[in-house]
């Protein structure tokens, strides 16, 4: 991409170059009618024997050394936005995170892991935790990420009709259960000071704090089929998509 750019505004430098007027040191043309005839000979015979020391090649007033000073400057300050621009869109990258969940014949929680689902490497999965499951509660760390998620979008599965219910974490409207926990508090003052405020590192140090979740079928709304009449009882499960 930085190659393309380069190339690009090399092609661009040198088109407007093409529009200047060029005076090379020697012209057989001496009349510049374009074409050599006696009379541009006889220009040349008239200073034969004479020393020559030819200039430089200008372009409209400046020479083409200078020209070519010019655009290694102009291309070394784009070449310096690229590199900026490039700095900015490496920071502003969008890790996906994705953990499934399983429930068992009970309706309690079974299983929580880390996967991606596409089979791309689209889902990261190294150094993450899922910490020891408790009734329906889950506990989950993101090592790699500073700040906290900017969205949690959840895809409950409902066996019955065989279709997800797409929704946040307070798809059984139970905000309750959904905590980001394990920051560290500190003073905090603002200019309408109200009150002892406080503050934490939600914002820069996350990967030393966990998200806790309670992933009851009902808080997801997912739902299993039951089965019957010669059909199998399919369980429930869900797909929760953590984006940072």
């Amino acid at each position: 991409m930085k190659n393309f750019f380069t190339l690009t505004l090399c092609v661009f430098t040198l088109s407007l170059t093409a529009q200047e007027t060029i005076t090379y040191p020697y012209n057989p043309d001496a009349n510049s009618d374009q074409y050599v005839a006696v009379s541009d000979i006889l220009e040349t015979i008239a200073i034969y024997g004479s020393d020559y020391l030819p200039s430089e090649i200008m372009v409209g007033d400046t020479t083409l050394s200078n020209w070519i000073l010019i655009i290694n400057q102009t291309l070394g300050n784009q070449q310096a936005v690229i590199d900026s621009l490039q700095a900015s869109l490496d920071s502003q990258d969008t890790h996906l995170y994705c953990i499934r969940v399983e429930y068992a014949s009970t309706q309690a929680l079974g299983g929580v892991e880390f996967l991606d689902p596409s089979g791309t490497g689209k889902f990261k999965t190294s150094n993450t935790t899922v910490g020891t499951l408790a009734g329906d509660n889950i506990e989950l760390s993101f090592d790699d990420e500073v700040g906290p998620p900017r969205a949690i979008l959840v895809y409950a599965y409902q066996a019955n009709t065989e279709r997800y219910v797409i929704s946040h974490l307070d798809g059984g409207g139970n905000n309750a259960a959904f905590y980001a926990q394990g920051l560290t508090q500190s003073a905090h003052s603002s200019s309408f000071s109200i009150g002892n405020q406080v503050t934490t590192d939600l914002f820069t140090a996350f990967d030393a704090g966990s998200i806790k979740l309670d992933l009851s079928m009902a808080n997801l709304d997912a739902v299993r089929s039951p089965g019957g009449f010669g059909n199998p009882t399919v369980e429930s499960h869900a797909f929760i998509i953590f984006k940072f």
